[in-house]
C-alpha cells in the first residue's frame, strides 16, 4: 500500500515519500509561491534548469510551483505567496498540492494524507478531500491517481509523531 503525506502551509508545502535505507521516513518540502507560467522558460536551455512543476490548478491557471519557484518571482516582496483566511480555496492551494504530487513520484498513490487548521476542519474536510482523490493530470500527460485521501486536524498529525 502506497501512503503518502502532504501539508500545504502558508510558508511551505512539505511532503513525506517513502523509507531511507535507516528506516527513517523521506521528507522534503518546497516554498508555497506559485507563479503563474506566462511563456516558456527563458534560457532555451544555456542556463541551470530550475527545480520546479507546471501544474494546472482548479480554475484552469497554469503556475509553477517547486523547490525553485521563488526563483520566478519578479522581485516583490511575497508577491507569489497567498496569505489570508480564503487560502484552503484558492486556485494555489491545489497548485502547491499537486506540486507536492510531482514530487512524490508515484503514479498511484493508496492513501493521501493532510491536515487543515482545526477552524476549517469541520467545514472543509469532505471538500478537500474530494478534491484530492482521483486522477491528477500534469501538463506533461503525466498522471497520479489518488485512491483515498483522509483530512485530519493539524494538531493531530503533531500528537501522532
Amino acid at each position: 500500500m502506497i501512503v503518502r503525506a502532504i501539508d500545504v502551509g502558508y510558508g511551505n508545502t512539505k511532503f513525506c515519500y517513502g523509507k531511507q535505507e535507516n528506516g527513517a521516513i523521506r521528507c522534503s518540502h518546497f516554498p508555497s509561491v506559485a507563479t503563474q507560467l506566462l511563456k516558456s522558460e527563458i534560457g532555451a536551455g544555456v542556463m541551470a534548469k530550475r527545480d520546479t512543476v507546471e501544474v494546472l490548478s482548479s480554475d484552469g491557471t497554469l503556475y509553477i510551483v517547486g523547490v525553485d519557484a521563488i526563483d520566478t518571482l519578479s522581485g516583490q516582496d511575497d508577491a507569489g505567496r497567498i496569505l489570508g483566511s480564503d487560502y484552503i480555496n484558492t486556485p494555489q492551494h491545489l497548485a502547491f498540492f499537486r506540486g507536492a504530487l510531482h514530487y512524490l513520484d508515484e503514479p498511484d498513490i493508496d492513501l493521501l494524507v493532510t491536515g487543515l487548521p482545526v477552524d476549517y476542519f469541520s467545514g472543509y474536510k469532505d471538500r478537500m478531500a474530494a478534491t484530492l482523490k482521483g486522477l491528477h493530470v500534469f501538463p506533461d500527460n503525466r498522471a497520479v491517481n489518488v485512491k483515498e485521501a483522509w483530512v485530519v486536524p493539524q494538531p493531530v498529525g503533531g500528537f501522532i509523531d
